[in-house]
């Protein structure tokens, strides 16, 4: 998408990101505005879209008409909040039964949702169903090969003892997942449901030891609790970015470190990687 990371977007992407602690979710940012390949008159729908951040981009980088989907009530009614005056349409659905006309959307974005699902094929067809014919799907989700680094905990479980944790805070990567992927494996369950992959690729295999169990399974948890205090929630929140940053705050000097070793990751497809990010079309 030449147009949305021109030079002047790719600035405000920078800006709208700064406060981003979580690279994989930064680096699955810059694929999705790049590969949506967005024009104006485009409809989009964000399957999962949890508390708006995705649709809250591509508002700032675009003209689109945009549509959120999810079932998590209480995330639903912070995008509606943080959305309010940007002409973004949230409804509560499921994306097993979307409330929307066959063909009718340019293109869907299904990030980090296919992983959470029991019927991944009943959610895939559904959202065949709206897409137009020759319609885009951009679809992110954790790779089954992922970085050590990224939750030794897991890793070392699943290599020594062949089991992993699911729930509670060493959870990591495998948080409320069913499964993690496969390159072929994601490759599989997008043909079998007839939509033609242009190409995966792995994304984030540099990063900062125990990243995720930092950012979610402690950051995350102890944010949702409101016991952090306030220059820090200010510092990764992913929707105040327009608060000033001062040098003098050691989260952002955190924030600097991962940043550093994320520069490392730029443009680069891996075999071991956090994410697996995938475009295809659905065939006419």
């Amino acid at each position: 998408m030449e147009g949305l990371l021109s030079k002047t977007n790719h600035e405000k992407l920078e800006y709208l990101l700064k406060n981003e602690p979580d690279i994989a979710f930064r680096n699955r940012v810059y694929f999705i505005v790049k590969e949506l390949d967005v024009k104006p008159k485009d409809k989009i729908l964000e399957c999962g879209c949890g508390r708006g951040f995705h649709l809250n981009i591509l508002r700032e980088l675009s003209r689109a008409t945009l549509y959120g989907i999810d079932i998590n009530r209480k995330h639903l009614q912070i995008a509606k909040k943080q959305l309010a005056k940007k002409d973004v349409k949230i409804k509560y659905a499921s994306v097993y039964a979307l409330p929307f006309k066959d063909k009718f959307f340019d293109k869907v974005l299904l990030s980090e949702v296919l992983e959470h699902l029991e019927d991944e094929d009943k959610a895939l067809q559904e959202i065949r169903r709206v897409l137009k014919p020759g319609g885009r799907l951009i679809i992110t989700v954790p790779n089954e090969s992922y970085p050590f680094l990224w939750d030794p905990i897991n890793k070392t479980l699943e290599k020594v003892f062949n089991t992993h944790i699911k729930r509670g805070l060493f959870s990591g990567i495998w948080a409320y997942h069913v499964r993690l992927y496969g390159r072929e494996q994601l490759k599989d369950v997008l043909q079998r449901n007839k939509f033609h992959v242009k190409t995966v690729v792995g994304s984030t295999y540099f990063c900062f030891p125990f990243a995720h169990n930092i950012v979610y399974d402690i950051g995350k948890t102890l944010l949702e609790k409101n016991t952090l205090p306030g220059f820090v929630v200010n510092s990764t929140h992913r929707f105040s970015y327009r608060k000033k940053k001062s040098a003098l705050n050691p989260i952002n000097w955190v924030l600097g470190t991962f940043s550093a070793i994320n520069r490392l990751n730029k443009d680069k497809d891996f075999k071991t990687s956090v994410c697996l990010h995938a475009v295809a079309t659905k065939n006419k």
